[in-house]
């Protein structure tokens, strides 16, 4: 599942228009990465739902938990920065990119001026299998404008 800020009334870490991976969702609660990295809980109405995809998640009682994660000290270990719970944290988030966006989308996250180069990171991870000709065509434009890389190191 995939959550767009669209709205940010208590000046917390979110950027409207941005889309934000779903880790935890919980009657009109969600619980995402923010912009400045934490794992923190975010009530619903700042968010529209831009892709809802539930394959992968647990239904646990009047909650919806990424099954990575779904297990009952995941947020005690993750707090106690538990290597197992931060690394599971990033590949979930990894796979809900990967699951819900195409690689038209995932190239637009890529250049979009939203995310950070460590969220970007991810995109490109995320679009290694779905890649298409016309997708690495725009992103090799996008570096080669933005980042002035030689074409030459573009091809490969």
């Amino acid at each position: 599942m995939i959550a767009k800020a669209i709205s940010n009334k208590g000046n917390r870490d979110i950027t409207i228009n941005k889309l934000y991976p779903v880790i935890i969702k919980k009657d009109n609660e969600i619980r995402i990465v923010d912009d400045f990295g934490g794992l923190s809980i975010y009530e619903l109405q700042d968010f529209q739902i831009y892709r809802e995809n539930m394959s992968s998640y647990g239904n646990n009682i009047n909650s919806f938990v990424y099954k990575l994660i779904d297990y009952p000290t995941f947020l005690e270990n993750y707090y106690n920065d538990n290597k197992k719970a931060v690394n599971n944290l990033t590949d979930s988030l990894l796979y809900i990119f990967e699951e819900d966006l195409n690689s038209e989308e995932l190239v637009e996250l890529i250049t979009s001026e939203y995310y950070s180069n460590y969220e970007k990171v991810a995109f490109i991870e995320a679009i290694e299998n779905k890649i298409t000709d016309d997708s690495a065509k725009k992103l090799a434009n996008h570096f080669q404008n933005k980042h002035n890389i030689e074409p030459e190191l573009l091809l490969p």
